[in-house]
């Protein structure tokens, strides 16, 4: 029983975690939490040991020291592990579907053997998840007659059939066509957005970014950096993490550097909008803004003349604009209400993170 005040036991918990294959060490003395509801995120060179870590957890692969927790009951250890009856859902880098069966039966097999579900009712209830990923019409259909990413998308529906407390998903987009890849990400984020705990393996540092709580980041079985994913993106602590970073993310969240700053500073074009700052400084609308954001807001009058590439350099975090213009790469936002007239708010129209921290995404 959790005392007043403390923190709940976290749902995963794993405890100087070792591992061995042929004799190398894959897994060395690794620990970390994860609380219910939360996103792990696990980055790392390949061969690092993020495919075994997963494994390990699951319950599928044995260890050699430290333990494995789901909600404080022991998982995997020296000696002793077990998959359990469905607490945990895996999604592997191929698909790995049953050939021989449809989606339709892929989906309700394991309700059915595991948990005793009548097929009837499992039906009923594979049908569903397959009408919230799009894929209801495709229910009699064999993998052989899906996309790849109809396939990894139906092995993500069979893995949350079970309704796991955990979801492991293991560079879930890694086998795909590249055509394939936007459509299983974006069904992760919506399942994530449900408040589904999960830990996912990627090598998709933008996407990772998108959704984690926080990120590992693993080098020859060890951890090297960990961390919420601003802290990690924009203070990594080893070459390894900012070599990863820095190829998968060619531009940083204006949300990041206001989170880090404490301040929400907002660009106002030396040959634009012709309004004094003294005025703009006492704006409501302003204030309001970056209060909601924990910061305080500055003002910075500037030279440029490609806007979208000013916040992407980080010299701003929005622009003060005409709002009669409408320039490549930026968005209005609802925001300007209340600005002085003809003057407009705008963010760069690819930063998901701040949009949607904004209420536009």
């Amino acid at each position: 029983m959790t005392k007043a005040g403390a923190a709940p036991a976290p749902l995963l918990a794993v405890a100087g975690l070792v591992a061995r294959r042929q004799g190398r060490l894959v897994l060395d003395h690794l620990s970390f939490t994860l609380a219910e509801g939360q996103c792990l995120v696990i980055c790392g060179p390949s061969g690092c040991g993020k495919t075994t870590l997963l494994r390990a957890i699951s319950g599928l692969d044995p260890v050699d020291g430290g333990t494995v927790r789901l909600d404080g009951q022991l998982r995997n250890g020296p000696g002793r592990r077990g998959c359990g009856r469905g607490e945990v859902g895996m999604v592997f880098q191929g698909e790995q579907l049953y050939r021989h069966l449809s989606l339709l039966d892929n989906i309700t097999i394991a309700p059915r053997l595991v948990h005793g579900v009548p097929r009837r009712q499992a039906e009923a209830e594979a049908m569903g998840l397959l009408r919230a990923i799009g894929l209801e019409d495709k229910a009699a259909r064999h993998p052989g007659q899906l996309s790849g990413g109809e396939r990894q998308r139906g092995a993500i529906a069979r893995a949350l059939a079970l309704s796991p407390r955990l979801m492991l998903f293991d560079e879930p987009t890694s086998a795909l066509d590249p055509s394939c890849v936007r459509e299983v990400l974006g069904l992760i984020r919506q399942i994530r957005e449900q408040g589904q705990t999960m830990v996912v393996v990627t090598h998709q540092t933008a996407f990772a970014r998108s959704i984690a709580d926080s990120i590992v980041v693993m080098e020859r079985g060890r951890i090297l950096d960990v961390g919420s994913p601003e802290q990690v993106l924009l203070e990594p602590g080893t070459a390894t993490t900012r070599q990863l970073f820095s190829g998968g993310l060619p531009e940083v969240s204006a949300l990041d550097r206001v989170r880090l700053s404490g301040t929400l500073t907002i660009g106002i074009a030396a040959e634009g909008p012709n309004v004094a700052l003294e005025s703009l400084r006492c704006n409501p609308v302003l204030a309001l803004l970056a209060r909601r954001q924990g910061c305080t807001p500055a003002l910075r009058r500037l030279d440029f003349t490609t806007p979208p590439l000013l916040l992407r350099a980080g010299l701003a975090d929005l622009l003060l604009v005409r709002n009669s213009s409408d320039p490549a790469g930026l968005v209005m936002l609802p925001e300007s209400e209340g600005l002085p007239p003809g003057l407009a708010l705008a963010a760069a129209a690819n930063d998901t993170l701040w949009l949607k921290a904004l209420g536009r995404g």
